[in-house]
């Protein structure tokens, strides 16, 4: 068995994110951000996600749901690593894997994409051979 998704996979997960939130209306933490969108990737890339066991909590910033993670005692990488990502030390991205910023971005065939709070889910910047903006790439892994 392949240790990662394939690149379509990865794909068909992210267009069904990005069509579940669009569909959602107005820009709302919790409901409709970058975390949402990395959170519904998952969910469709696997059909069920362990972050619902991790998640039990809501969150009105990006720095609350920081936070509320260093309340559990986990960091971005425990976070990921958690919920069955494996750490890209490399920083070369590949279609489907998820970086943190000052946000959450996924990666699709052409550049990131997150979420707007005025324009919805968008493709914010294209992806580069050797990514160094970010704090954290990370790669789905099969279960």
């Amino acid at each position: 068995m392949e240790k990662y998704y394939t690149q379509e996979e990865c794909i068909a997960a992210l267009e069904a994110a990005k069509h579940t939130l669009n569909s959602r209306g107005e820009f709302l933490y919790g409901y409709k951000d970058c975390i949402s969108l990395a959170l519904e990737y998952d969910k469709n890339l696997r059909l069920y996600s362990k972050y619902e066991d991790i998640i039990d909590f809501t969150w009105g910033s990006i720095t609350e749901f920081l936070n509320q993670l260093r309340r559990k005692k986990m960091t971005l990488e425990d976070f990921a690593v958690a919920g069955d990502y494996e750490v890209i030390t490399n920083n070369r991205p590949k279609v489907g894997d998820v970086a943190y910023y000052k946000g959450i971005a996924v990666c699709d065939l052409i550049g990131w994409v997150s979420v707007d709070e005025k324009l919805g889910v968008k493709r914010f910047k294209p992806r580069m051979p050797l990514e160094r903006g970010f704090s954290l790439i990370v790669r789905p892994l099969r279960r």
